[in-house]
């Protein structure tokens, strides 16, 4: 299977598990794992590796089981090719050594014999026998320490390892964006800076993503690069860059999140999902914590709390929303303290 098959194969991966659909992600798995023949540059190339090791931990069982074997057969498949590259390297350089040793051995047999020296001198009692030949181990026999095994990733090999120190507009080289304004062009740079900080996508993409951001907020903010098109570009430039939120900066890079959104998302959007539910947590206690202290529940058998199936509960009735709209009715399940709310 060519490269541009597998990037087609693990796109359709992608969409399925987008839209939710398992049992087209399931067909997209299992052709990757029937179709693929992996090698660490094919798997370098169509970042396979990288989609399929996201989903062992997915919600699905029969998803994450699917790909934790996919994960695991291509790196052993990978292992194996880098052991024969290895064993066959070290055969073609046995022979001429071993060669070189024989030649030497016999020269320097030769110019033994030949030498007028060579008579063997008796050794007298007062000598002492020499400890150079224990000591004088050569220093490539002394095993060699391997930083393979310091390597602490499930698949280290079919991943590509993200750059050391943060990757900048102006370190990567990219072409300078060109659109005319200079202004433009530094805001540019600003969100290729964001996104790129610990990023292996290329610099093709990064540079289309920053673009599509910095259009967004442009077009927004009718077409004017006066100081608030600038303090919107810094302040989307610092959620991008937060390390509590790397999921935001991928799903810009991915296009989960499309660049030209980003203008119209507020900060609870763009948060992320562990603070977003923490948010949502808070937010229901604070309804149920907010009624006043003349409120009183009442006790009955209306309501049947889904969680332990009892039906002792009690509830209360209060407006959270404008007038016109229907009372909120809150509930609270006696046997259990469960508590939920409906309109």
């Amino acid at each position: 299977m060519s490269s541009t098959e597998i990037k087609a194969l693990v796109a359709s991966l992608q969409e399925a598990i987008s839209a939710e659909n398992e049992s087209d992600a399931v067909k997209a798995l299992q052709g990757l794992k029937d179709l693929v023949k992996p090698t660490e540059e094919v798997l370098r190339e169509t970042r396979a590796g990288v989609a399929v090791g996201k989903l062992r931990n997915h919600a699905s069982s029969e998803i994450g089981a699917l790909a934790k074997s996919i994960v695991k057969i291509w790196k052993d498949a990978v292992e194996e090719n880098k052991k024969r590259k290895a064993s066959s390297s070290t055969g073609d350089d046995a022979a001429p050594k071993q060669k070189k040793s024989k030649s030497e051995k016999g020269s320097a047999a030769a110019s033994s014999t030949n030498s007028p020296s060579s008579t063997p001198v008796p050794s007298t009692s007062n000598s002492k026998p020499s400890s150079s030949a224990s000591s004088s181990r050569p220093i490539s026999s002394l095993p060699k320490s391997s930083s393979h095994s310091d390597r602490t990733s499930d698949y280290p090999s079919i991943v590509t390892p993200y750059p050391s120190s943060p990757r900048t507009f102006k370190g990567d080289g990219a072409h300078k964006p060109g659109l005319g304004d200079e202004v433009r062009d530094k805001c540019v740079m600003l969100v290729y800076d964001a996104l790129a900080g610990d990023s292996n996508v290329s610099k093709e993409v990064l540079l289309e993503k920053s673009k599509g951001v910095e259009k967004g907020f442009f077009s927004n903010n009718e077409n004017k690069t006066d100081n608030a098109y600038r303090q919107k570009i810094r302040g989307i430039c610092m959620n991008l860059k937060d390390k509590a939120n790397p999921g935001l900066r991928d799903a810009v890079v991915r296009g989960e999140v499309k660049a030209l959104d980003l203008s119209t998302m507020s900060k609870e959007d763009m948060a992320s999902q562990t603070l977003q539910a923490l948010n949502k947590k808070l937010e229901t206690e604070n309804l149920f914590n907010s009624r006043g202290a003349e409120q009183i529940a009442a006790e009955t058998d209306q309501f049947k709390c889904g969680k332990c199936g009892q039906r002792k509960t009690t509830y209360y009735q209060m407006q959270t929303r404008s007038a016109d709209e229907p009372m909120t009715t809150f509930v609270t399940c006696l046997n259990c303290n469960n508590r939920w709310k409906f309109s």
